[in-house]
């Protein structure tokens, strides 16, 4: 009799062994990226060391994109004023209608907060830093320190082992926000 017990209480112990975790989406969205980075290659995976770093809302992402333009248009004025001091009036023209774009993508991005108000303070992307291994038949990827930027849905935006990198394209999460910058580049 005691041996039924026992043979019961090891069956279920086995059994609870064998069901396995649940995927942690952040980590099966890096999974996913790594793969395709290393196109289609990767055979083996192992992210370890996952650490949400920071957090940026949609207000934040609106600010440092039009830091980048006040910038642009600041240096551009002074560009301006300096060529038509100089008696340059071609060069003065160009960085006028470059300044005319730098404010033009600044109202198109004040557009874009209007349009984002009832969601300005929430979250747009977190960072996080995780290290990899990623081994395939062809290739072997091991970093001790990467970077990404994943959207509130999981969704791999930027990869870098350079943190300070990481954000250079984040800019393409807001909506309307590649469509903007494209038109005023293309003209």
């Amino acid at each position: 009799m005691q041996y039924r017990h026992f043979f019961w209480v090891a069956a279920v112990l086995v059994l609870a062994a064998c069901q396995s975790r649940p995927v942690d989406p952040v980590e099966q969205a890096l999974r996913d990226k790594v793969t395709e980075t290393m196109n289609g290659d990767a055979t083996r995976i192992r992210i370890y060391d996952l650490e949400r770093i920071d957090s940026t809302t949609w207000r934040e992402e609106l600010e440092r994109r039009r830091h980048v333009f006040e910038l642009r248009f600041k240096q551009n004025e002074e560009y301006y004023w300096q060529y038509r001091s100089q008696g340059l009036p071609k060069n003065a023209a160009i960085k006028k209608a470059e300044m005319e774009k730098d404010r033009r993508v600044l109202d198109g991005l004040d557009a874009i907060g209007r349009e984002l108000a009832d969601s300005l303070d929430c979250v747009a992307y977190y960072d996080y830093s995780f290290a990899v291994y990623a081994s395939g038949r062809e290739t072997t990827l091991n970093l001790d320190q990467a970077y990404a930027t994943i959207t509130p849905y999981a969704q791999v935006f930027s990869l870098s082992e350079d943190r300070r990198e990481l954000h250079k394209t984040t800019g393409h999460l807001l909506p309307g926000y590649v469509d903007l910058v494209a038109s005023e580049t293309l003209e």
